[in-house]
């Protein structure tokens, strides 16, 4: 299997996995605490006027997982939250500080990053997905 055949199918099973990974595409205006799913570019639009952007997605040295690593790694997930009351750009890690942040009475925290990585297998930017978990304050 060729290397773009491999990430091709590493896209397929991250998009595919089972149904308690499933994130909706539009968020619950009743619920104070939901998921969302955002690939790069990518925006969802909060109650109270809020968008979320996903903007990059950098510095994976995560663990490959064909390999025993002494350390887990992080990924960082560059985030935009634009509103009525200004813009601002922060940054979420998943295995080192910081993993949440607040703004516009919502506390935003990193829960995963897809597609997993494998030795050798470089991902493409539009290959990830970044699952935020969004808790009204």
């Amino acid at each position: 299997m060729s290397a773009r055949q491999l990430a091709v199918a590493a896209v397929c099973l991250a998009a595919c996995g089972s149904g308690r990974d499933t994130v909706p595409d539009a968020l619950d205006t009743g619920s104070a605490n939901q998921q969302v799913m955002l690939a790069i570019g990518e925006s969802r639009q909060l109650p109270g006027g809020l968008t979320l952007s996903l903007k990059t997605v950098s510095g994976d040295s995560r663990c490959p997982q064909d390999v025993t690593c002494v350390w887990a790694g992080s990924v960082a997930a560059g985030l935009e939250l634009a509103g009525p009351a200004g813009d601002t750009s922060f940054t979420l890690n998943s295995g080192i500080a910081p993993r949440d942040a607040t703004f516009g009475g919502w506390r935003v925290s990193l829960a995963r990053v897809a597609p997993t990585r494998t030795s050798g297998q470089p991902i493409p930017p539009s290959a990830y997905r970044v699952t935020l978990e969004l808790h009204r304050q």
